[in-house]
């Protein structure tokens, strides 16, 4: 174990800076093999990819779980991590597997009605491949050029097709978006799936409003907006213990929670929320129990054009 996590940080925090790549999309990745190897969330593409990325070790992530991969393989056992409670029972410990799930769901329920995939901020996330690749949806992908030129390299040296997905490099602090999306071939005349991942809460709130409200400019009425965001009081630091200590480590590693939405009274707020971005609430889900010391610790919506 020991080892294993030696070699797993000396990836992500050493090698990443080789390659110019937050090593916080690796982690996200590390999360999926996981739950692939533990049948919670079959995915032979992401745990490929996790085998050739540079900045990760999938000999060394299989070594750190090699008891609990040993005794689900005899007895069925799961620690308790992949045993995935509902939504509302979930902790923040859980919070990345749970909204992985939902955002499954989401793109499953919604791919047979859009024509098109926008994925902002995709890392290294294989789920719009994963559901477009029957049904050949063109899909667009847009991140910082070091993560895609990164992505593009070991998806091919892991015999991955992907001729169907656009590579869109965009600095978003710096550089239009939504330019260099048209300049690929978006079609604003098609309907459009946009799935934003774990993203959000990361910016200031004039620039989530920005990017929706461009979103909502470029997008047939048909087209669906799909994000996460955070409650307003777990930014703050107020909830169970765990939630305060996770924001307290962030912190300390340099992220920053910024944008947020009060959950409380969750419906409302995020229908006035999104019609300051030209978008009406098609869906809201929340996750994390709402307890008297704080309010569900996240939301998830689902949007359309106003």
């Amino acid at each position: 174990i020991i080892v294993a996590v030696v070699i797993l940080n000396y990836k992500a925090l050493v090698i990443s800076k080789r390659y110019g790549v937050d090593y916080t999309a690796e982690k996200v990745l590390q999360l999926r093999c996981k739950m692939h190897l533990f049948g919670v969330r079959k995915d032979e593409d992401s745990f490929a990819l996790y085998k050739v990325l540079p900045i990760a070790s999938a000999f060394s992530l299989q070594l750190l779980l090699a008891p609990t991969i040993l005794s689900n393989k005899i007895t069925g056992h799961k620690p308790a991590s992949m045993i995935i409670p509902d939504k509302v029972k979930a902790s923040i410990i859980q919070y990345i597997y749970v909204r992985t799930l939902l955002f499954d769901q989401i793109l499953q329920k919604y791919i047979n009605d859009v024509e098109q995939v926008v994925v902002m901020g995709a890392g290294y996330d294989l789920r719009a491949l994963k559901y477009s690749k029957e049904k050949r949806i063109k899909v667009f992908e847009l991140d910082q050029e070091p993560i895609q030129q990164l992505k593009q390299k070991c998806l091919t040296n892991a015999g991955i097709q992907q001729d169907w997905i656009s590579y869109i490099p965009v600095d978003f602090n710096t550089e239009s978006w939504s330019e260099k999306l048209l300049a690929k071939g978006f079609d604003v005349n098609k309907r459009t799936f946009y799935l934003w991942e774990g993203v959000a809460s990361y910016l200031d709130e004039n620039i989530v409003i920005k990017t929706l409200q461009t979103i909502a400019s470029l997008s047939l009425n048909e087209s669906i907006i799909s994000f996460d965001y955070n409650s307003t009081k777990y930014n703050q630091g107020k909830g169970t213990l765990l939630e305060k200590t996770i924001v307290r480590l962030m912190r300390i590693s340099g992220k920053v929670f910024r944008f947020g939405i009060d959950t409380t009274d969750a419906n409302t707020n995020a229908v006035l929320f999104l019609e300051k971005c030209n978008l009406k609430l098609l869906e809201l889900t929340l996750i994390g129990e709402n307890t008297e010391s704080a309010p569900p610790f996240s939301g998830l919506m689902v949007a359309t054009k106003k």
